[in-house]
């Protein structure tokens, strides 16, 4: 682990020894990753509604990585934000779960978008994922279409009925 430790040297010439005491920093090693709760890296939601993506941001090397920032990238008029944008400090094998928030833009297309979560720390420690995100559509144009659809054959049959055969 990281520390100071103290290494006792002697020194042997001839009939003459001497003795002395070495120190040695061990500064550890730095090793962030970064993943989704589950390992599946795919969220979902409604255009212009917040939709909740838990990652988790481990540390696997030997020393704390310090001052860890959360950022995250997508398609231009996205929204995304952190409950721990910046996390203080992560131990030696240690696991921090923090919940991001993404809000596809009011206009987004239904369709899939690729959308990037990063973490870095102040140790030039950084790792980043994609996470693909499918943007639905609402159920209430569903709803509208299918009303849409019986409207028509409701007055296609009344047509037929009304102006039949004469």
């Amino acid at each position: 682990p990281a520390g100071t430790y103290d290494i006792a040297v002697v020194a042997v010439a001839g009939e003459r020894t001497i003795s002395g005491s070495l120190q040695v920093i061990v500064t550890g090693s730095y090793d962030l990753a970064i993943s989704t709760e589950g390992g599946r890296l795919n969220g979902r939601g409604a255009a212009g509604a917040a939709s909740p993506v838990a990652v988790t941001v481990t540390n696997s090397g030997t020393a704390a990585v310090t001052n860890v920032t959360m950022t995250a990238s997508g398609p231009t008029g996205w929204e995304f934000t952190f409950d721990k944008a910046t996390i203080a400090s992560i131990g030696a094998n240690e696991t921090i779960t923090v919940n991001a928030t993404v809000k596809p833009s009011a206009d987004a297309i239904a369709g899939d978008y690729n959308i990037t979560i990063t973490a870095a720390g102040d140790q030039s420690t950084r790792d980043s994922m994609e996470v693909r995100f499918t943007v639905e559509t609402s159920l209430l144009w569903g709803v509208i279409g299918a009303a849409l659809i019986v409207a028509v054959a409701a007055g296609v049959w009344w047509v037929f009925q009304r102006y039949g055969r004469r």
